[in-house]
């Protein structure tokens, strides 16, 4: 079952666009079917249930522009803009872990040596079921990864532009059974 799709061909209405830890929600635009974050900075923008369990969470998107230590962020589980479970994309690796209420306060669980260039369409899918995430990039398995602890059973997605400037196509929450 699908929960949540966005192909950004209305508004932003069904997102919170988060001002938390420097975020600019005016940055924020939809232009031809894609949401758009720029100049480069930090943005923050949040969708969905937070009582949804057990997801997938899929996003085609590209980076405009990388800022100093640039990265684009996904999450699933989303409390708060800092306490979830995040993948962070650079230039050179995939970051996945968990938020424990702030940037600064986290636990990696895998990175991989998989960078994503400026200007190339990538494709993330995170999967969260239990305590067992699975992150797909451009349709391979690269980080299988458990929450020993499982912290956050349950939350909504989220992204940010973390000092990169990016573009949405599309962001889709299918129901895992």
């Amino acid at each position: 079952e699908v929960l949540f799709h966005d192909d950004f061909t209305g508004d932003l209405s069904r997102w919170f666009l988060d001002p938390s830890t420097d975020g600019k929600p005016e940055y924020f635009s939809v232009e031809d079917g894609a949401l758009v974050f720029a100049p480069v900075w930090f943005g923050n923008a949040f969708a969905g249930d937070p009582r949804w369990t057990d997801y997938a969470l899929d996003a085609e998107f590209e980076v405009l522009e990388y800022g100093d230590w640039g990265n684009t962020r996904f999450f699933v589980r989303a409390i708060s803009l800092w306490q979830g479970y995040g993948l962070s994309l650079t230039p050179d690796v995939l970051v996945f872990g968990r938020f424990d209420g702030n940037w600064d306060r986290y636990e990696i669980f895998r990175q991989v040596n998989i960078g994503t260039p400026v200007g190339q369409r990538v494709a993330v899918r995170i999967e969260a079921r239990g305590n067992q995430f699975k992150v797909f990039y451009n349709g391979e398995l690269v980080i299988e990864a458990e929450d020993p602890d499982g912290v956050y059973p349950m939350g909504r997605i989220g992204l940010r532009a973390d000092h990169d400037s990016i573009k949405v196509y599309s962001v889709t929450v299918t129901e895992l059974e």
